[in-house]
């Protein structure tokens, strides 16, 4: 099993919808990725200056199954959304 989990923070006066909107194309490329086990996307629910806005995990067969939903164009449509929303990313990839 190979997990692979973001986290992000939005830019300023970005809007609900948008933010929603992001949430709805993460969740849904378990449609057109096969490699991909299982997605979970959750919106931050704490206030603070040391936390994220929203986190993304995904689980994956194996690394290469990993990098084979990286490299997907589905997956590369919907980080081109993300990227113009948030300013701040962090990435923990293991195997447990």
């Amino acid at each position: 099993m190979f997990k692979h989990i973001v986290m992000w923070r939005f830019k300023p006066n970005i809007s609900q919808e948008d933010k929603s909107l992001m949430k709805d194309k993460l969740e849904g490329l378990i449609k057109s990725i096969p490699a991909l086990i299982s997605i979970e996307v959750g919106f931050n629910c704490t206030l603070g200056d040391v936390y994220y806005d929203v986190a993304l995990t995904t689980v994956f067969e194996n690394k290469l199954d990993y990098q084979t939903y990286a490299d997907h164009p589905s997956h590369m449509e919907v980080v081109a959304f993300v990227r113009e929303l948030v300013s701040d990313r962090a990435v923990v990839d293991y195997e447990p």
